[in-house]
C-alpha cells in the first residue's frame, strides 16, 4: 500500500509542472559508497517566484506516527544538511534555496503530527486521504465485498 500511495503523490506534487522531485532520494552517509537515509521525495519546487525550495517529502501509511516525529526532530541531520551538500556540490542549487519538510500522513495522525512542531520549524502536515484516496472508503468497501462476510 506504501508504494502506491507514493506513486498517487508523486502525482499530485508534481501537477501544474512547476515541481519536480526525485524519489528514493540517496543521502550519502560519511564513507564512501554508503547510504545514510533514503526519503521518499527529494522536491524541487519553483512555485515561488524568486523563492527555490528543496522539499524533503515523506509518504506514511502507517497508524502509528511516532517513528517519523522522531526522525523529524533530527531532520537537520537526517536529511537537509546533506542533501543540501550534496545538491550544491553537483550543481543542481545553490546556497540560496531554502528547505522544507512536507509529510502526508493518514488523516487520524494529522492532528498529533501539527501538534509536534510549529510553522516555523519548516515541517508541514497533510492528509493522506486528501491527496489520494479516503481510507474510511477502503475500509468500507472491504466489509461490504460478498466474500468479506462469513
Amino acid at each position: 500500500m506504501e508504494a502506491l500511495a507514493e506513486q498517487l503523490i508523486a502525482t499530485y506534487l508534481t501537477r501544474g509542472g512547476k515541481v519536480f522531485i526525485a524519489p528514493q532520494y540517496s543521502v550519502p552517509g560519511d564513507e564512501e559508497h554508503s547510504e545514510w537515509s533514503c526519503p521518499d521525495f527529494v522536491a524541487l519546487s519553483f512555485e515561488k517566484p524568486g523563492v527555490p525550495e528543496v522539499i524533503i517529502v515523506e509518504v506514511t501509511t502507517a497508524a502509528d506516527p511516532s517513528n517519523l516525529i522522531r526522525k523529524l526532530k533530527q531532520r537537520e541531520n537526517q536529511w537537509h544538511d546533506r542533501i543540501r551538500a550534496k545538491l550544491i556540490a553537483d550543481g543542481i542549487i545553490s546556497d540560496r534555496w531554502s528547505f522544507r519538510f512536507l509529510s502526508f500522513v493518514r488523516r487520524h495522525n494529522l492532528e498529533e503530527c501539527q501538534r509536534s512542531f510549529s510553522p516555523a520549524d519548516n515541517v508541514f502536515f497533510a492528509a493522506l486521504e486528501d491527496a489520494t484516496f479516503s481510507w474510511e472508503y477502503w475500509d468500507k468497501r472491504l466489509t461490504q465485498l460478498p466474500w468479506a462476510h462469513p
